[in-house]
């Protein structure tokens, strides 16, 4: 188990251990003292070394991406600095970004070489690459971002979330915050990291409700002064601009309700260039979220702002701005207040009461109006406005076909081209499609007013940029939304106008846009109400007392019901004071139980806080006596180690498991763990050995068991179809034969003339081999001659360097007889000893000194077997001329010629018989 790290006394000790181990490699142990001290309560109080130390843990945790451990010690170091070292706070958490920031980069680069290291450009696939296309939808990019990229992105976010949640709700603390925020959402730009984003935007969302709730707190952030105001006001537009980029409107549109807020709570308005950001990108999220009334709200506004604020605003900057005014009113759909009211109430009908309405009022808030907008409403502004003289000729013709002139068989004709310039602007070119639908349902409530009926193709040559399906769409999506009252007639391809006299269009529809004529359901509309009107008058002309007595009875009723509405109402009232007051004194009593809950805890904690303090020190005690005892016992054991060590190093089986270890490394190896893994292998691999032949015993007894039947049954089997297949033979070889035998008489008659063919054919070749034999037999001899010759001349070259050696040697021996003469030695009587014996016969002494060497007498010579070459058997020894020998056999060790030349003996040792 790991030992409790000794405190240090000073940080600075800490610090240079940490240093020297990482020096080492050993980065894990560094990071654990540093963390040690950090989170220690001994070393509370601040000093310039915590900052290195800071730095120090902060890179340590960066290289080996301890996110958490980073988290914590940033938390701790907080707590250490408090509010005499801020500065020394904002450093080390600027240098933790740019860390996680240049750690990113890093990767970022290795992933691009990665990416561009190919070893063949025109190899557009791999083997290994379709191999992972086929069980992944993953690329190998995607793979690489995973492995090389991704880990230090996580770090990175991580390392802003640390950072945000350190900094909130500091004043003094607040502009490193919103410039970390700031960061943060750069990041989720430049990476296009959209969950990250979202989880950004509540992170943001919930300090700013902090701020707002710890109001009271010492260091908070007050949004009542100017510059915390404007701060949070550029983090929400930076936030606003991140948001539209990315394509995520919904945060788009949640961040324009904090901007609205903040704006709210301000007493000093923002500066003009953030209001013109600000409008901007509310149109832009109106736009995407198909809000034509407020998007056009949105640029009047921007266009009002610009001209009001703007120094500099050219001419073209408000042709430009007032024609994106123009087309964003005549984009507003026709039936806006109709379909309001209907969803109004089916929403009511629903139990939801004004829900719509509530919606409307509140995105009426985020452009600065009082009420909702309308179309009517947004024309009237922009010619209050004076909007059109800044807008471009087409547009202004533009404007006058759809909303002053009642030219329908002309409409869609004149604004055709208009339509195609406006595609052509790249700008304008999202009105486009919007604008046609305006155009349609201005063409049809034109005819309405003109025509009862009207056939499907007179109206689709009416209307040219839409097909006869996209009519007959338009048509159904109209009436559906109650913008115009139309029967469409399949049978005779022919569309009805206001066929129900009964059903009336709204008075805002109704009047909308230029009238010619009044329509029938309006005509009747006005009959009824007249004549309602006229019947109400008559009555109280008639009897006008009991009309009076009506509204008496009517009034006392009233009366009546407020007077008993009040009673109720106060009894109620004083019902809620006895609440309201029980509760009050509950809550009080509930708050004294809790103080004192809290002040018995606190004592309690002290007294813990004393007790663990004193368990301490005396664990410390312990702890450092122990640590001694183990440091000997450890010495002793080592150097007891290091000795079987040795020991076993000499063994093979030692020196093999031994060997990969590094010299440091033996220093921590157990001799009694080597010695056991060496007996687990001698045992294992005796055990393994028994095992397998146990196996392959009974594995090829069971099958032989096995294959006995088989192999009978495949013996049957065999010779059933060997039967079978010399039956089947037999038939075939007699069909063959009878084919055969008709083959034969079919060619009978030409075996004449094939002979005679054979035979001239025959002569032919061997005339050619006669003469091919020929010319070989003459090459042959030339070639065994060519060979003689060498081998002859090989010979006499080997006879003239035998003789030349031959030579030489007899030199040698004379010079060498010279230069060492032989002493003669007088015969002596043989003993039957052991003694050398001389070499070849040929160079044998004389009878005088025959019986030099050691030797045992062979046999008397009369009784050895004839012939002089020694064969390797027992036989009669030849008597010398001395005449000193015993007459007994002897062996001979070689025969004569195997005999080395020279009298000289060979130097070893052998028994004469």
């Amino acid at each position: 188990c790991l030992q409790p790290m000794a405190p240090f006394q000073k940080p600075e000790n800490a610090l240079k251990q940490a240093q020297e181990l990482k020096d080492v490699g050993k980065p894990d142990l560094a990071l654990d003292i540093l963390h040690e001290l950090i989170t220690s309560r001994r070393h509370r109080s601040w000093t310039k070394v915590h900052e290195q130390i800071m730095i120090e843990y902060i890179n340590l945790c960066t290289k080996m991406k301890k996110g958490a451990l980073a988290k914590e010690g940033l938390h701790q170091y907080k707590n250490i600095t408090g509010s005499t070292a801020l500065n020394s706070l904002e450093i080390v958490v600027n240098h933790y970004l740019k860390s996680a920031e240049e750690r990113v980069a890093a990767a970022r680069s290795e992933l691009d070489k990665v990416v561009l290291d190919f070893d063949d450009l025109e190899a557009s696939e791999t083997p290994e690459s379709l191999l992972l296309m086929m069980v992944s939808a993953e690329d190998s990019k995607d793979r690489s971002d995973r492995a090389v990229l991704t880990p230090w992105l996580k770090f990175l976010w991580e390392a802003y979330r640390t950072v945000l949640d350190i900094l909130r709700n500091n004043s003094k603390l607040e502009s490193l915050y919103q410039k970390t925020a700031q960061g943060a959402l750069q990041f989720c730009l430049k990476y296009e990291r959209k969950a990250e984003f979202h989880r950004l935007c509540d992170l943001l969302r919930y300090h700013l409700q902090q701020v707002l709730k710890y109001q009271s707190q010492a260091f908070a952030i007050n949004l009542n002064a100017p510059e915390s105001l404007q701060a949070h006001l550029e983090t929400r537009f930076e936030q606003l601009n991140v948001a539209s980029k990315l394509e995520l409107w919904q945060e788009a549109f949640r961040a324009i309700e904090d901007i609205s807020y903040l704006m709210e709570t301000s007493n000093k308005s923002p500066r003009p260039q953030m209001l013109a950001t600000y409008y901007n990108k509310l149109s832009m999220v109106f736009w995407r979220s198909n809000q034509c009334l407020f998007h056009a709200q949105s640029l009047i506004k921007l266009f009002q702002l610009s001209k009001e604020q703007k120094r500099n605003f050219t001419a073209e900057e408000a042709a430009s701005m007032a024609s994106a005014v123009l087309l964003a009113v005549l984009v507003c759909p026709l039936q806006a207040s109709t379909e309001t009211t209907a969803a109004q109430v089916q929403v009511n009908e629903l139990g939801v009461a004004e829900q719509l309405t509530d919606r409307n009022l509140r995105l009426s808030v985020l452009v600065g109006v009082d009420n909702v907008p309308t179309r009517e409403g947004l024309i009237a502004e922009m010619t209050s406005l004076n909007i059109l003289q800044y807008v471009d000729a087409n547009l202004q013709q533009l404007f006058t076909h759809i909303e002053t002139q009642f030219l329908p068989l002309q409409l869609c004709k004149n604004v055709q081209p208009l339509l195609a310039s406006l595609e052509a602007n790249e700008k304008f070119a999202q009105y486009v499609a919007p604008l046609k639908d305006v155009i349609v349902l201005r063409l049809l409530k034109q005819l309405s007013q003109v025509y009862s009926s009207m056939k499907l193709s007179r109206l689709s040559q009416l209307i040219p940029f839409f097909t006869e399906f996209q009519i007959e769409n338009f048509i159904l999506r109209s009436v559906k939304s109650r913008a115009l009252q139309v029967r469409l007639c399949h049978r005779t391809r022919s569309i009805s106008f206001a066929t129900n006299v009964f059903v009336v269009e709204s008075n805002e529809s109704a009047l909308e846009g230029p009238q010619l004529q009044s329509l029938q359901s309006q005509m009747m509309s006005n009959q009824l109400s007249t004549l309602s009107r006229r019947l109400r008058e008559a009555v109280e002309m008639i009897d006008p007392a009991q009309s009076q007595k009506l509204v008496s009875a009517r009034r006392a009723a009233v009366y009546e019901n407020i007077g008993r509405k009040i009673k109720e109402e106060h009894h109620r009232m004083l019902g809620r004071k006895d609440l309201i007051e029980k509760y009050l004194e509950n809550h009080e009593l509930e708050n004294q139980q809790r103080k004192e809950a809290e002040q018995k805890k606190r004592e309690e904690l002290l007294a813990e806080a004393k007790r663990l303090e004193a368990e301490r020190l005396e664990a410390e005690r312990v702890f450092r006596e122990r640590q001694e005892k183990e440091k000997e016992e450890a010495e002793k054991a080592k150097a007891k180690a290091l000795e079987k060590l040795e020991k076993i190093k000499k063994t093979a089986a030692g020196a093999r498991l031994l060997a990969d270890l590094k010299p440091t490394e033996l220093e921590t190896v157990n001799p009694d763990t080597i010695i056991d893994q060496l007996d687990k292998e001698q045992r294992d691999q005796i055990a393994k050995l028994k095992a397998q032949e146990r196996r392959t015993d009974h594995f090829e007894r069971a099958k032989h068991k096995e294959e006995i039947p088989l192999l009978q049954e495949q013996q049957r089997k065999r010779a059933a179809d060997r039967a079978a297949a010399q039956v089947v033979a037999l038939e075939a070889a007699k069909v063959k034969f009878a084919a055969h035998l008709q083959l034969r008489d079919h060619l009978k008659p030409m075996i004449a003339h094939k002979e005679k063919f054979v035979e001239r054919i025959m002569a032919g070749r061997k005339a050619i081999f006669d003469t091919l034999m020929e010319e070989r037999r003459k090459i042959e001899q030339a070639l065994i001659a060519e060979e003689e010759k060498q081998a002859e001349a090989r010979r006499a070259k080997a006879e003239a360097e035998a003789a030349l050696l031959a030579a030489k040697q007899a030199e040698q021996r004379l010079q060498q007889e010279k230069l060492n003469p032989k002493p003669v030695v007088p015969p002596a009587k043989d003993s039957g000893k052991y003694r050398p014996s001389t070499g070849g016969d040929s160079g044998r002494p004389s009878a005088a000194n025959s019986d030099s060497k050691w030797r045992r007498d062979a046999p008397p010579r009369e009784e050895r077997p004839a012939g002089g070459d020694g064969d390797g058997k027992w036989r009669p020894r030849e008597r010398d001329a001395g005449g000193d020998g015993d007459g007994k056999w002897r062996r001979d060790v070689a025969p004569r010629e195997d005999r080395p030349a020279g009298g000289e003996g060979d130097g070893k040792w052998r028994r004469d018989a």
